[in-house]
């Protein structure tokens, strides 16, 4: 599996309650554990979420049915872009 990194800029993130169906494991049955984060990509809002391993985390995004892995000066960003934003 080749790692895809979301290479399309974003400029407004939000914070929104997630509020999935979660398996034991802090899961939910299609994608990784779901963050209060959200990143606006064009004209769609889309949630980032997590998968771990061990002691490790990668964030991601789903366009368009593909994972699209955030760098950790892209997660910064969105996190610094709700909390200006109030959102």
């Amino acid at each position: 599996m080749k790692v895809q990194y979301l290479e399309t800029l974003f400029t407004d993130a939000k914070r929104k309650f997630a509020r999935p169906n979660l398996t034991n494991d802090g899961y939910t049955s299609r994608r990784g554990s779901p963050s209060n984060l959200m990143i606006k990509l064009g004209s769609r809002w889309h949630r980032i979420y997590t998968l771990c391993f061990s002691n490790n985390g990668s964030s991601f995004v789903r366009v368009n049915g593909e994972m699209k892995f955030l760098t950790a000066a892209q997660c910064d960003e969105a996190q610094r872009l709700a909390e200006r934003l109030n959102k």
